[in-house]
């Protein structure tokens, strides 16, 4: 076995992580220019993430009626649910980028309140999770309704959000490259 020392994964000048974040500054210069582009990259990724969250719902109930004996239809609703949102999503874009401030804000609202009704059986396990769990319930229903109050600032901050992501990872990896 070889002891590879710092100076020997690093000498010298980086192409790999300069040109990855050059590309990243380019992606974020795009995101900030044309907000539009960042909204509908986020309204495919979130169709995707639902399809994939509701998968993952459907198997988290089998899982927890099998390890815990805890039976819930709610999981089996909430997972259909994302399911069908995924696959509008995925299928009709303009209506989703439409659509996806509300639909983003009922989806965190009746997904807290499901993880706030799947949160009991947590606290036979750990009583810190169980009130984190809690926390992080409450804290969603209440962005959920801020998010409702005012739909355009969601375009706003997705735009933002994915235009500062970019920046950030982009200048990492510049500084990585020396």
């Amino acid at each position: 076995m070889h002891n590879y020392s710092r100076q020997q994964f690093h000498e010298g000048f980086q192409w790999g992580p300069f040109i990855l974040g050059i590309l990243s500054l380019i992606l974020s210069f795009l995101a900030f220019n044309h907000p539009m582009v960042s909204i509908l990259s986020v309204a495919f990724f979130f169709a995707v993430g639902a399809i994939l969250k509701g998968i993952y719902e459907l198997f988290f109930r089998r899982a927890l009626r099998q390890f815990v004996n805890y039976n819930s239809t709610l999981l089996i609703i909430i997972g259909i649910v994302d399911l069908l949102i995924g696959v509008f999503f995925l299928f009709n874009l303009s209506g989703a980028i439409l659509a996806l401030p509300y639909l983003f804000a009922f989806w965190l609202i009746f997904d807290s309140i499901g993880t706030l009704l799947t949160a009991r059986p947590i606290r036979n396990f750990s009583n810190a999770q169980f009130w984190f769990t809690i926390l992080i319930g409450i804290l969603g229903i209440i962005i959920g309704f801020l998010l409702l109050s005012n739909p355009f600032s969601t375009y706003v901050a997705i735009a933002t959000l994915v235009g500062v992501y970019f920046m950030l990872y982009g200048i990492l990896n510049i500084v990585y490259a020396f």
